[in-house]
């Protein structure tokens, strides 16, 4: 026994322990099981915590591109481009909302109004109209005239007549085109007219050369010439490029400021709005590009403005067969 464990004869000692009683036993679980169920439910509230926060962030970011999407789509559109300014009217042209209907609702277009891009544009009974396209091409309405400028190089005739000048100082990088109900007239650098009314379609050409496709129909025409639509197809035939039939051109063309021009301006404009070839005899070319005018020709056809003009400037003027002569008294 002397080799014996000190520890190990302290438990032989003691002997065995009595085992708990089965109250204090019972009470032991329930408080390792209440510690438990707090631990865990702790757990579970940090869990849902930070869940929730999560899906708050979300809903958050969610909402704020919704709102910004919203927000782009409520931006007003774009307003169409400008295509032309009303130069010159004799009375009411009108915005088109439904080109071919006469609708209360339509607008005035006073003198030096916009026409954005697909607008329609109307003219009343007895009323004239001249507009200026944004690449510079002039273009006169006839009375009675329905059109839509969807471009400055693209226009819908719907009913009516319109004349057209591609000048030299316009933009001539891109043909221009009139489409109507029966065809499409397409330029190639030019003044002409084109008319659209009950089916039929009739473009006159003053200068330059049009082509003109309707169907599988296809004709050319140059100055002096017009083309019409018939029965059998597009049919080719001289016309005179002035004359009464013109006369609505000129009176719907914008004022000619004549005051500071030269007598060789002004005769280039009654030669373009008339339709006339200006002939000058002996010195009469020198002596108009010396003189300088005054005055003012507002409300004045080329015709009347040259017998008002001509008789204080020391020239003469006759006109024969679309031939302005001028020569010195």
């Amino acid at each position: 026994m002397a080799d014996q464990d000190p520890i190990e004869r302290l438990v032989r000692l003691a002997g065995t322990r009595p085992s708990a009683s089965e109250e204090r036993t019972a009470r032991v679980r329930a408080q390792a099981h209440a510690e438990w169920t707090r631990v865990v439910s702790a757990r579970t509230r940090r869990q849902r915590f930070a869940t929730g926060a999560a899906v708050l962030a979300l809903a958050a970011m969610v909402l704020l591109v919704v709102q910004y999407s919203t927000g782009r789509r409520a931006r007003p559109p774009a307003p169409a481009p400008v295509v032309a300014t009303l130069s010159a009217a004799t009375g009411r042209v009108v915005f088109a909302s439904r080109p071919l209907e006469n609708n209360p609702a339509d607008a005035d277009l006073p003198v030096g109004g916009v026409v954005h891009a697909s607008q329609g544009v109307r003219t009343n009974p007895g009323v004239l109209a001249a507009l200026t396209l944004t690449n510079g091409v002039s273009l006169r309405a006839d009375e009675g005239s329905r059109l839509v400028i969807d471009s400055p190089r693209d226009i819908l005739l719907i009913e009516g007549r319109i004349y057209l000048d591609t000048d030299a100082h316009t933009d001539t990088s891109a043909p221009l085109r009139v489409r109507t109900p029966l065809g499409e007239v397409h330029d190639v650098g030019t003044r002409f007219e084109v008319r659209y009314g009950d089916g039929q379609l009739r473009v006159r050409v003053r200068d330059g050369q049009v082509i003109v496709n309707a169907g599988k129909d296809r004709a050319r025409a140059g100055g002096g010439m017009e083309i019409s639509s018939s029965a059998n197809g597009l049919v080719t035939r001289a016309s005179a490029p002035f004359g009464s039939e013109w006369g609505w051109v000129a009176k719907s063309a914008p004022p000619f400021v004549l005051a500071g021009r030269t007598l060789s301006e002004f005769l280039d404009w009654v030669s373009r709005e008339a339709g006339y070839a200006v002939v000058f005899e002996g010195n009469a070319a020198a002596a108009a590009s010396k003189t300088v005018l005054q005055g003012s020709i507002n409300s004045l056809t080329p015709d009347e403005a040259l017998e008002v003009v001509l008789p204080s400037t020391g020239l003469d003027y006759r006109v024969v067969e679309g031939r302005l002569i001028i020569r010195a008294r």
